[in-house]
């Protein structure tokens, strides 16, 4: 063979290389594009999914929609009502627990002879006055000076805005 001959050889698988990387890139090129179409579609699904979730449901009329912003709307103003109930009778600084006034019942305590035997026994409100006080009755039970357990009554104010209180008698 000569040179020539050899470098047609070359030529020739040269261009059989270039054909084959031809194809490779086309096919290369397909299969992006089928993948590019394919994560579009997937793409458009789950877009279609989501609001189908959220938009499809809703299938109310507007009268409906209408009474479920009053039902809405009642249900909203009775709470505020039932709170505002809550408030004007002082059960907002009552404790859930035990229906005492905390610190009240602490001051109380704290002015026992021996403050580890006290134990509330019942606290009773009144609704707010136009001072905007309540009265607090607390009846409690402690021991006394010989060792035996006695019931007392304490009574003091407290206000409604911030629930601070004042003793007035212990029983």
């Amino acid at each position: 063979m000569t040179r020539k001959e050899s470098d047609k050889l070359t030529n020739q698988e040269l261009a059989e290389i270039k054909k084959k990387l031809a194809k490779h890139e086309a096919a290369s090129a397909e299969s992006s594009a089928k993948d590019t179409a394919s994560g579009i579609v997937g793409l458009v699904v789950i877009c279609g999914l989501i609001y189908w979730f959220f938009f499809s449901g809703s299938s109310e009329t507007p009268e409906e929609a209408a009474a479920r912003s009053q039902v809405e709307q009642a249900q909203t103003e009775l709470a505020q009502a039932e709170e505002a109930e809550k408030k004007r009778k002082g059960f907002h600084c009552l404790s859930a627990w035990d229906g005492s006034h905390a610190n009240f019942k602490r001051d109380i305590e704290d002015r026992m002879r021996d403050p580890g035997s006290f134990e509330h026994i019942s606290t009773s409100v009144t609704p707010v006055s136009s001072s905007g006080t309540h009265k607090v009755f607390m009846e409690y039970r402690a021991k006394n000076g010989f060792g035996g357990m006695n019931i007392g009554t304490a009574m003091g104010t407290f206000r409604n805005s911030d629930c601070s209180h004042i003793v007035i008698s212990l029983e």
